[in-house]
């Protein structure tokens, strides 16, 4: 595994190498050195500018776990996942600084591979493969929420910036605002091209952005509506973040990182012909998803 530090040196530096087994995901602690790295059988932290292992976890699963930081860096929580299918999955809570296991919640169904920690990181949210959405107490482990969702298998998820709401994106590529008191869907959007891979809600909560095969959109959060569309020559995002509260950022598989500006004014009629073109047939849009592109809808 080789790390590129961005402003320092354009030449990779050597972290670590392993082969039986092999890594099998990375993930950064924000704003941070350290990277969590999953393999088969258990997940390391490395430090990326002394090139030492600082722990070893071992969390229960059999397969690579999956690996969320929480906001400031001072936790990680892990999903594992039994491969028989014998176990329920788990999620786990682990302090970095001393590689301790902290809070442990078995989920009642399996999970999808996706989790998200609210802003503040005082909760911690994970959906099952049927839409529910449970929200946990990440240091006590305690079911603090869940609500029903007609999402089905989720591909990615985020909390809203003041911690309100989760937004869901759908493997059909719709998207889906729940608030998490309530219980209530406040926003649901008409699909969005094929290959729904992440999802980023905006620093300033206005808006949402998701990413797809070739694919950037920009959705207004308080109304689901479609804003912009564009098309980027990677296949798929392998990191997708906002900047600020405009522009928007891509890495894609093709080590290219491009950025895009949310334009000022909706770009409603590209975003309507590009949703006919990738769906499943040519169809005319309803009345809805005309509302939503902002389009005009004959009431009569």
């Amino acid at each position: 595994m080789r790390v590129l530090r961005t402003g320092v040196s354009a030449l990779p530096v050597r972290l670590m190498s392993a082969a039986d087994p092999p890594p099998a995901g990375v993930s950064w602690m924000p704003d941070g050195d350290l990277l969590a790295v999953s393999f088969k059988d258990r997940v390391e932290l490395w430090d990326a500018t002394r090139r030492t292992r600082t722990a070893r976890l071992d969390p229960v699963s059999n397969v690579p776990a999956i690996c969320a930081w929480s906001p400031d860096g001072t936790a990680l929580a892990t999903l594992g996942r039994d491969f028989w299918l014998h176990e329920p999955d788990r999620v786990e809570v682990w302090d970095p600084a001393t590689g301790a296991r902290g809070a442990v919640m078995d989920a009642d169904d399996r999970l999808c591979g996706a989790l998200a920690w609210s802003p503040g990181g005082t909760a911690l949210a994970g959906v099952t493969k049927d839409g529910a959405l449970t929200v946990w107490n990440p240091r006590t482990g305690d079911r603090t929420a869940t609500v029903a969702t007609a999402t089905g298998t989720v591909s990615a998820m985020c909390w809203s910036p003041d911690g309100r709401a989760v937004a869901l994106l759908g493997q059909d590529s719709r998207m889906s605002v729940h608030e998490v008191a309530s219980g209530d869907e406040l926003v649901r959007t008409v699909r969005g091209g094929d290959g729904g891979a992440n999802l980023a809600w905006s620093p300033d909560g206005r808006h949402l952005a998701t990413t797809g095969i070739h694919w950037v959109r920009f959705w207004e959060a308080a109304t689901g509506e479609c804003l912009a569309v564009a098309r980027m020559d990677a296949v798929m995002a392998l990191d997708a973040r906002w900047l600020d509260s405009r522009r928007f950022a891509v890495t894609g598989e093709n080590h290219v990182r491009s950025v895009w500006t949310l334009p000022e004014r909706p770009d409603a009629v590209t975003c309507a012909s590009l949703l006919d073109a990738v769906g499943d047939g040519l169809r005319a849009l309803t009345a809805e998803e005309r509302r939503r592109f902002g389009l005009p809808v004959d009431e009569g």
